[in-house]
């Protein structure tokens, strides 16, 4: 069985995030969708992890897409959206590739 406590430290590390009832929200609800995924331990609590920090990141607005610019006249500040994706999020999809497959060639016959 997969350890909540583990998943909100592995939240807390990566992010800003110190709300303790949201952060338990976000980790059981990363949980669930990482297992829906089809995740198992021990790679689900990892999984969850960074799924959970990508949404806490969203909550936080810390997301690593958010771009600055500053000239001597002005400051720009803008969200590069890149389709809502973020680096916690790449990880969990190239984690969850990996575990459907990973793109390898596979032959099945009926």
């Amino acid at each position: 069985m997969a350890d909540t406590a583990k998943v909100i430290a592995r939240i807390k590390r990566n992010t800003p995030l110190t709300d303790d009832a949201l952060l338990s929200e976000i980790a059981n609800d990363a949980l669930m969708s990482a297992e829906g995924d089809g995740f198992t331990d021990p790679q689900l609590e990892v999984a969850a992890g960074w799924l959970g920090s990508h949404l806490a990141s969203i909550i936080q607005s810390g997301n690593s897409s958010v771009k600055s610019q500053k000239l001597a006249v002005m400051e720009v500040t803008y969200r590069d959206n890149a389709d809502g994706s973020s680096t916690f999020l790449a990880e969990y999809n190239r984690m969850l590739d990996k575990l459907n497959g990973g793109g390898v060639n596979r032959a099945f016959f009926v």
